[in-house]
């Protein structure tokens, strides 16, 4: 028994017991089966007595419950085996229904727009502003959310809520408590999608977590940024504008009757870490992370970007090398065994975590100054080849003055070079409605759609049918029921011909309408 007394030490005990399994799973225990990862046979058990039943928790589970609530100072939280997803569907599904007004982030995660669909909601965007230098979506503001529901308003829709994703994928956090304050006098709920978050509240080195600044309810991947398996997530109940058991009924319909007991002992496990030696780890791991951006800070072509939440690497080039996220990205991982979080045209993520090890950050900057030098003689060799071959061996100061010339015109011409690529990263978040997404899925359930290549003329503005997204962080580029554009299409081109992961097309045809709108 170790010191936490949880989930896992029950499971672990029950293990080493002379229990014969007459029951579900059907590995059974069995260590042959699973031969070089036994504890995943071992430790997999169902509702069996002593053990609790995630849908009618009323023991150790329940307990797991109110360890959560302690922590992250909630009314009521609620263990998700089937990830944040399944928060998202069931608060949408719980708040809102069929055929309501909705307002959403346009960069919110597919699980909203598939919570729309599934609810025939009608949706109105706040479109995120974007930084200019960076291709990075900003926060949302207390004054677009007003705009939001002011236009919602003047159109006779009377949103039910406003769902909002902080921190994003790239560590930048929305105006919450005024945001919050401004819906709650309108009986509004605002739902944040806090998937990236789940560690905001256990240091001040972090922003202050959607919970504690009045978001009504809001959901926490504690997989993404806690010790917990893949999968596992909370939601926090923290309102009296929601009907609990409305939510809580779409919670078990969202939530498998047979949770897997593996994923569960994993959330008691990260929560108790964080309730008993949390303090000590974040303190330890926030003064490796500081260390590691300031070693970041002082390379010469490659840039941290400032985001709100530290714990987010986000790294950017000096426009050098084209495509320089999917380029970083590729070269850690082939060269330097670095798997970073994820890639886009102009940025790579790491991502970071109260797991860390300080070997981990020791190779990752090393590798990255290595990489530096590397593009620092890529530089040397644009420059040498615009300098007068004829130059004196002796250098004296106009000569100086002359590369440093050079190199700056260098850089300024790969940076024009990069810029016209024939689109702007504000066409990946602009929206142009035909249809619902449930009225286009539906006419295509009836026959009335047809695939189209992206390279089609054909598909320009044709209506898609699918949600189609860049992945991750999961956002779509063209949502079911939206117009697809010159530069929506060139956008999806673009990242296919760059290798960034898109959801939602057949090879390179893309599934619309028949009919034009």
């Amino acid at each position: 028994m170790s010191k936490y007394n949880d989930l896992l030490d029950r499971l672990i005990e029950y293990t080493n017991s002379d229990f014969v399994p007459m029951h579900m799973p059907g590995a059974k225990r069995n260590e042959t089966i699973y031969e070089g990862g036994e504890a995943l046979s071992k430790l997999d058990i169902t509702e069996i007595d002593g053990f609790d039943n995630l849908h009618n928790s009323e023991g150790i589970l329940l307990d797991i419950k109110k360890k959560a609530q302690r922590l992250y100072n909630s009314k009521e939280s609620l263990l998700l085996v089937n990830g944040s997803t399944a928060g998202i569907l069931a608060a949408i599904s719980g708040i809102c229904n069929k055929n309501d007004s909705i307002i959403i982030a346009r960069n919110c995660h597919v699980s909203v727009y598939n919570a729309i669909y599934i609810n025939e909601l009608d949706p109105e965007y706040i479109i995120p502003q974007m930084d200019e230098n960076t291709g990075i979506l900003k926060g949302i503001t207390l004054n677009e959310v007003v705009n939001a529901v002011d236009k919602a308003i003047a159109l006779n829709k009377r949103p039910r809520a406003v769902v909002i994703t902080s921190p994003t994928y790239e560590g930048i956090v929305s105006e919450i408590k005024e945001i919050a304050d401004y819906l709650h006098e309108k009986e509004i709920v605002l739902i944040v999608d806090e998937a990236h978050g789940a560690h905001l509240q256990f240091s001040d080195k972090f922003p202050e977590s959607a919970v504690k600044l009045g978001a009504d309810i809001v959901i926490n991947s504690i997989h993404k940024t806690l010790p917990a398996p893949t999968q596992t997530a909370i939601m926090h109940l923290n309102s009296d504008l929601i009907n609990y058991d409305k939510v809580k009924r779409y919670w078990n319909i969202y939530q498998s009757t047979s949770p897997s007991y593996l994923l569960m002992a994993g959330i008691d496990r990260a929560l108790s870490f964080i309730e008993l030696d949390g303090e000590k780890a974040y303190k330890e791991y926030c003064d490796n992370l500081i260390n590691l951006r300031a070693r970041i800070s002082k390379l010469n072509n490659i840039s941290l970007v400032e985001v709100d939440d530290i714990s987010k690497i986000v790294l950017k080039g000096n426009n050098i090398i084209e495509n320089f996220g999917k380029w970083l990205y590729d070269k850690l991982l082939e060269e330097y065994k670095i798997q970073l979080e994820m890639a886009s045209f102009e940025y790579a993520i790491a991502m970071t975590a109260v797991g860390d090890l300080k070997e981990y950050y020791d190779r990752f900057i090393k590798a990255l100054e290595e990489i530096d030098k590397e593009i620092d003689k890529k530089i040397d060799k644009e420059i040498d080849k615009e300098v007068d071959k004829e130059v004196d061996q002796e250098i004296d100061n106009e000569i100086d003055e002359r590369i440093d010339s050079t190199k700056k015109r260098k850089i300024e011409k790969f940076n024009a070079n990069n810029k016209n690529q024939g689109f702007s990263l504000e066409d990946m978040v602009s929206v142009n409605k035909a249809l619902k997404p449930s009225e286009a899925i539906k006419l295509a359930d009836e026959g009335k759609s047809e695939f189209v290549s992206l390279k089609s003329k054909e598909v320009i503005n044709r209506v898609s049918v699918n949600a189609v997204l860049l992945y991750p962080p999961g956002m779509p580029i063209v949502n079911s029921g939206e117009i697809i554009t010159k530069e929506k299409a060139e956008i999806l081109i673009n990242a296919l011909e760059n290798n960034i992961e898109v959801m939602g097309l057949n090879e390179d045809l893309i599934n619309v309408i028949t009919e034009n709108y």
